[in-house]
Formats: structure tokens, C-alpha cells, sequence
């Protein structure tokens, strides 16, 4: 999944919750796999 901008920490949140797993650890700049 790529952003063109990073998402704030709540969007993140919601993405991990929907992908199955709880956002715990956040971070501000999103890791490109």
C-alpha cells in the first residue's frame, strides 16, 4: 500500500484496524515494503 502523502496517526490506526491487525506502535513516516 503507498500514500502519496504520509496519513495522519489516526488514518493509520484505521487502515491497521481494518487490515486485521491494531495499530499499537505508530509511525509518522510509513515503511515501504
Amino acid at each position: 500500500m503507498a500514500f502519496a502523502e504520509a496519513p495522519s496517526a489516526d488514518a493509520v490506526r484505521r487502515v491497521h484496524e481494518r487490515a486485521g491487525h491494531p495499530a499499537d506502535e505508530v509511525h509518522p513516516v510509513p515503511l515501504s515494503v
